[in-house]
Parts: structure tokens; C-alpha cells; sequence
């Protein structure tokens, strides 16, 4: 079974310490059934954005995402756990844990 929680050296400037905190692991989560790390205690939002920014993966676009709760903008579908039951939440609200399974991504993205 492959790792859930890998450690990382944490943000590289004080710019992604503001975006992602200051965090010590990345997590694996499924998005659209491709495996991805991100930084640990992040909203999926912000997870994204790591993608896009860190990973160079254009999974984020710049959109009118409301990210704090707003707009009711970025929807999603997903899984806490593989095979569990499918469920629709808020990117802005719905944070990481290994083994998340992100099924559809907020309207407008790719």
C-alpha cells in the first residue's frame, strides 16, 4: 500500500507560508483518480493552488473562486475514503486528509 503521509521541508518562502501555512507533511489525495501530494491542514482549495503553483499543474486556473465560503462557487464532489459514500462540498471548506477522493473539481477548472 503506498504512503499516505510523506514529510516535507515544509514551505520554501514566506509567500507559501501565507498561502499554506507552515506545514510539515504532504498528504496523498486522489483528484479525478490521479494520486497527488499536498501540504497537510489546507482547505482543497489551497491545495490546488499548491498544485498550480508549486507543481507547475495547470488543475487550478485563475477563476472567481469565492474561498471563503461566499459565493457558493466551488463545489465538488468526493469521498473521505476510498469506497465510502460520495458526498458534495465546498473546495473553500473541505480540508485534506490522506485518502480523500476528489471526483469532480469546482466549475472552471480544467
Amino acid at each position: 500500500m503506498a504512503a499516505e503521509r510523506i514529510p516535507s521541508e515544509g514551505p520554501r518562502d514566506s509567500d507559501e507560508r501565507d498561502l499554506y501555512g507552515d506545514f510539515r507533511a504532504l498528504v496523498r489525495v486522489s483528484v479525478r483518480g490521479r494520486d497527488r501530494w499536498v501540504p497537510e491542514s489546507n482547505h482543497l482549495l489551497r491545495a490546488l493552488q499548491f498544485l498550480s503553483n508549486r507543481e507547475g499543474d495547470p488543475i487550478l486556473r485563475w477563476g472567481r473562486f469565492c474561498w471563503d465560503n461566499t459565493r457558493a462557487c466551488c463545489d465538488v464532489r468526493y469521498r473521505a475514503a476510498p469506497g465510502g459514500p460520495e458526498r458534495r462540498g465546498r473546495a473553500c471548506r473541505l480540508q485534506v486528509a490522506p485518502g480523500l477522493e476528489i471526483l469532480t473539481l469546482p466549475e472552471g477548472t480544467p
